[in-house]
């Protein structure tokens, strides 16, 4: 199954094509067959350093294009998740 993710608001216009692995996913250039990575997900990790966010309640896998806002709402299940707000750069 392949999916593609939207482009974000005004920012990225070429889509990322990934797919869900065992413990991930799987992410690729469709026309570079040698453009790929594959990443697992690790609970505890801050979002900050996710490529790719998972839903806790549904385990759906959606690409982070960007750094999390205060609040989410997962495109498969429609939960809302709320986040710590962004701590200022050192």
């Amino acid at each position: 199954m392949t999916d593609s993710a939207a482009p974000g608001r005004g920012e990225d216009t070429d889509p990322v094509d990934w797919r869900r692995t065992d413990d991930g996913v799987r992410l690729f250039d469709p026309g570079n067959d040698d453009a790929w990575i594959e990443v697992e997900f690790e609970a505890g990790v801050d979002p900050e350093k996710r490529l790719f966010m998972v839903c806790p309640d549904c385990g759906a896998v959606a690409a982070q294009r960007t750094r999390p806002g205060r609040a989410s709402v997962c495109a498969d299940c429609g939960t809302e998740h709320s986040h710590e707000p962004r701590r200022a750069r050192e």
